[in-house]
């Protein structure tokens, strides 16, 4: 089993596996196939403890694959992106609630995250209103808002707008906007007082992806169980 993993990671880095890179779904986002590395680690790493069973020899093959690490990331390939003190102010950023600047693949189709004002609030009116929007909860998977409005107000959110938010306004369900350039997301509330929750659901290409990985354990656990021996292996029967 791990021959066949070690293996499929091998072989999907190599140029001939093209048209699987191609037509594959999903497959493309992985950019570089360099990154399979990470998968034949894996392999690499189950059966570096196989084949050496005494503890003072996997601590030998790790110092030495440590230090081929350190070595090679700072006297062949230093890194060039991510150093302390763009770890710093990313920190500082998020704590703040400012937010970071990402890369351009990773927002929705045709929005443009340059043209984003990070000093913005979290809802902002477009129009005109009477009291600030009152904001309860701003976690990373639910929002929940509160506003008070004499009449119809578009609200402007601090948040791109990915297919899997949805929205409730009073307990009802309604439909999520978009804005022009930013990809920013957009509710037209009704006068009176809105009691909006936004939700971060889980669309079909998640559930797929989390029922292929439950696949995949199933049939771990089940190699292994099947591979185990038996309590009484080598025993002489009674």
């Amino acid at each position: 089993m791990l021959a066949g993993w070690g293996s499929a990671a091998a072989l999907i880095m190599i140029s001939v596996t093209s048209p699987l890179w191609r037509h594959l779904p999903k497959l493309v986002f992985i950019q570089l196939p360099w990154r399979w590395l990470l998968c034949l680690n894996a392999a690499l790493a189950v059966l570096l403890t196989v084949a050496i069973p005494r503890w003072a020899l996997r601590f030998l093959a790790v110092a030495v694959l440590l230090g081929a690490v350190v070595v090679a990331g700072y006297r062949i390939q230093p890194p060039w992106w991510d150093t302390s003190a763009d770890i710093a102010e990313m920190r500082d950023a998020i704590t703040d609630g400012v937010g970071y600047e990402g890369t351009d693949e990773y927002v929705p189709a045709g929005a443009d995250p340059y043209e984003l004002k990070k000093d913005v609030p979290p809802v902002t009116a477009s129009y005109h209103e009477n009291k600030p929007p009152e904001v309860l909860q701003w976690g990373p998977v639910d929002k929940h808002f509160v506003v008070h409005t004499d009449g119809v107000e578009r609200f402007t959110l601090r948040l791109f707008n990915y297919p899997a938010w949805e929205a409730t306004v009073n307990g009802r369900r309604v439909t999520i906007e978009t804005t022009e350039v930013t990809g920013q997301m957009a509710l037209t509330l009704m006068p009176g007082t809105s009691d909006v929750h936004i939700h971060f659901g889980r669309t079909r290409d998640r559930s797929l992806g989390a029922l292929a990985s439950l696949l995949a354990l199933s049939v771990f656990i089940g190699v292994w169980i099947k591979a185990k021996p038996s309590p009484d292996h080598g025993n002489p029967n009674p």
